[in-house]
């Protein structure tokens, strides 16, 4: 069961996000850290849906920003940052 604190309490007590997180049970992933994102985590990561980033990957005949484990895709952080930073409209 999650306990709902109050917004003045991150402000009072000086608790982190990540502390909080944590003390409800939410699993914390450290983004910066990871060279391979899941399509998930890149689209909390970009701000892109999933089905959009799906495509994008579809598009993708050269491997140039994701890569196959089996069935899974796995989007190559770096990579993905370049080609958004070029691109005009997605």
């Amino acid at each position: 069961m999650h306990t709902a604190f109050p917004l003045n309490f991150f402000f009072s007590t000086r608790v982190t996000i990540e502390a909080y997180m944590i003390a409800v049970g939410m699993e914390v992933i450290v983004v910066n850290e990871k060279y391979l994102l899941s399509v998930k985590e890149a689209s909390d990561l970009f701000g892109i849906g999933q089905h959009r980033l799906r495509e994008i990957i579809r598009d993708d005949y050269e491997c140039k920003y994701h890569l196959m484990i089996g069935r899974v895709i796995r989007i190559k952080k770096v990579s993905f940052e370049e080609f958004i930073s070029k691109v005009e409209q997605i």
